[in-house]
């Protein structure tokens, strides 16, 4: 293990990048009590989404000066762009009110029908139907795009009740870890599964025959869980969303536009093309270039950002992390790797594991069990965690989302995940 001081550098700025993403909330409130009211300033330091992509900034000064201009843009032709560029693209496309509202109406129908058939409360059974369906829908639709349904539904229909900062944390660990599991039941949808369906052979039955009822079975024991620790709360709020119509009129369009993003996920040419046509479609229904103001550009910028900034950090942590992996017994690289992913985005870890030859079965599966299971710990944790930052965070007031409550509330929906994958393991 030879390190270059390319690679040392890169491998503190990731640690950094982890020290400052957990004192982002303490680093804001020094800013907007000081004398630096830049806006600016205040996204660049405090703002989770943008700090990957700073500390990326910096290794690339850094590498410009030690190795040249060349050398670092060689580096940068190396790396792929592709995650962050569909995340961008699809934080468009699903943010959009049509795939909202149909989604929405899905979760209303499903919970009006499980509030009668079980004679449980409505909002227990709402509540229940965000945290499983909506992680569930992220296997089909992919985990960004559910992420950023679910937590737009949980916003508009729990997060702007009066709820305590216990309820909002817990729910928004929950379904870090939900979605951090729900999307593996295909091999396209979640980032980690992504990364090595392609070089291990993996195909829709592997997925279903690795993680299928497990999966499924530690979803609804943390929903339940969820409930039972906040079913006070739950039932003091009146929650009643009216079922609508499914298919009003233009909605099509949108789904068309979804499911041809998903569907090209992989072309970074198409996924450009496919983004020109989306706004020019954005810009013709709307008759105008004012409808543009309906897209979430900020939130899928920022998370962008932070994707494209760990894909510059990560892919210099070989020189480490494929030693850590390969001197690990099954046991210990599933709770290693449930660890490490708290640092290192989960796609990085199974990446990586990926490229390592002659590995058995128990090691591929130790390795993506353990990164899916941890993905739900920290914001950095899962590809699509930022995307609910950059959705719910105004509702956690001045502070935002702080890294040890969320990990905290994390601790038993994570314990309940790495049970069931585990224990129940071939």
């Amino acid at each position: 293990m030879n390190p270059t001081t390319i690679e040392i550098l890169a491998t503190v700025f990731l640690f950094l990048g982890g020290i400052h993403t957990f004192l982002s909330s303490q680093i804001r409130r020094v800013l907007l009590n000081g004398n630096f009211r830049s806006s600016f300033l205040q996204n660049l330091f405090g703002e989770v989404e943008f700090i990957f992509g700073f500390w990326a900034v910096l290794l690339l000064i850094g590498m410009t000066l030690i190795l040249g201009s060349k050398g670092a843009l060689q580096y940068m032709g190396r790396l792929s762009f592709h995650e962050p560029l569909f995340v961008f693209v699809i934080l468009l496309v699903t943010a959009a009110k049509p795939v909202i509202e149909f989604s929405e109406q899905s979760i209303v129908f499903l919970s009006q029908w499980l509030a009668r058939w079980f004679s449980m409360p409505y909002e227990w059974a709402f509540y229940s139907c965000c945290l499983v369906l909506g992680p569930l829908m992220g296997s089909l639709i992919t985990e960004p795009a559910a992420m950023t349904v679910t937590a737009w539904v949980l916003k508009k229909h729990f997060y702007q009740n009066p709820v305590s900062l216990r309820f909002k944390y817990l729910t928004l660990a929950l379904i870090f870890v939900n979605i951090s599991i729900g999307g593996v039941l295909t091999p396209f949808a979640a980032p980690p599964i992504l990364m090595v369906a392609h070089p291990w052979g993996w195909t829709l039955k592997d997925t279903l025959h690795h993680f299928g009822w497990k999966v499924i079975l530690a979803i609804l024991l943390n929903a339940g869980w969820g409930v039972f620790c906040l079913r006070a709360e739950l039932t003091q709020m009146k929650i009643q969303p009216k079922l609508g119509s499914f298919g009003a009129r233009g909605r099509w369009v949108y789904f068309l536009f979804l499911a041809v993003t998903i569907h090209q996920s992989d072309d970074g040419f198409s996924l450009v093309g496919i983004f020109a046509c989306y706004l020019a479609m954005i810009v013709w229904r709307g008759k105008g270039f004012k409808a543009l103001k309906m897209l979430r550009f900020r939130e899928s910028i920022g998370v962008t950002c932070f994707l494209g900034g760990l894909v510059i950090l990560g892919g210099l942590q070989k020189w480490w992390l494929e030693p850590f992996l390969k001197n690990l017994n099954a046991v210990s690289l599933f709770l290693g790797t449930t660890f490490l992913t708290s640092w290192v985005d989960n796609a990085l870890l199974t990446f990586l594991g990926s490229q390592v030859e002659g590995v058995t079965e128990g090691f591929k599966y130790a390795l993506v069990a353990g990164a899916i299971a941890g993905g739900g710990m920290t914001v950095i944790a899962n590809a699509p965690n930022p995307i609910a930052v950059s959705i719910l965070e105004d509702e956690f007031g001045v502070d935002g989302v702080r890294a040890g409550p969320l990990w905290r509330a994390a601790c038993v929906p994570t314990v309940i995940a790495m049970a069931c994958l585990w224990l129940f393991s071939d």
